[in-house]
C-alpha cells in the first residue's frame, strides 16, 4: 500500500485540471478563421491581417502599405462582406 503522501500526490494531480494557455498563436488562428467565414478573403491575407492585429500593429497603416481591401471605416472588405477589426478583436 502506498503512503498517505503519495495518495494526497494523486489526489491533488487527479484534481488539478489542466487549461492550456491561449497564444497569440491560437488567437490569430481563431481571428483568421472568423475572418475568412465573414469576409470570404484569402488565407494568406487574412492570416496577415490577423496577426497584425493581434500584435498591436497600426492596421491602418499597415493596410496603406500592403494594399488590404479596407474601407475608410477600417473594415476588411471581402467578396462576401465585411467585418470590423475592433469588433473581432473584442470578441478574442
Amino acid at each position: 500500500m502506498a503512503p498517505a503522501s503519495a495518495k494526497n500526490v494523486v489526489r491533488r494531480f487527479l484534481a488539478f485540471k489542466y487549461q492550456p494557455k491561449e497564444t497569440k498563436k491560437h488567437r490569430v488562428e481563431k481571428l483568421t478563421d472568423q475572418l475568412r467565414k465573414l469576409t470570404g478573403i484569402s488565407k494568406t491575407l487574412a492570416k496577415d491581417v490577423a496577426d497584425a492585429a493581434v500584435r498591436g500593429r497600426d492596421l491602418a497603416r499597415l493596410a496603406l502599405q500592403k494594399g488590404w481591401p479596407v474601407d475608410e471605416r477600417n473594415n476588411i472588405v471581402g467578396p462576401q462582406g465585411k467585418a470590423s477589426l475592433n469588433g473581432l478583436l473584442a470578441t478574442i
